[in-house]
């Protein structure tokens, strides 16, 4: 891959994420990746902090009381 794209291994290595975490995150439509690598989503370095913030968002959804 390119230098500017991570796999989702990368991305959950980053990120602190799990890989289901991402791939659900990517299922919803909230992120989505740059392009694929025969099957493997390749997600673009500068989109990391989006990534973060949909799982901020998802977390806080989640725990509202």
């Amino acid at each position: 891959p390119r230098v500017d794209l991570l796999t989702i291994g990368q991305v959950a290595k980053r990120t602190g994420l799990s890989v289901s975490a991402i791939r659900f995150y990517e299922s919803r439509g909230l992120i989505s990746p740059q392009r694929k690598l025969g099957a493997a989503p390749l997600f673009a370095l500068r989109y990391l902090s989006a990534i973060g913030c949909a799982d901020s968002a998802t977390t806080r959804f989640f725990n509202r009381e």
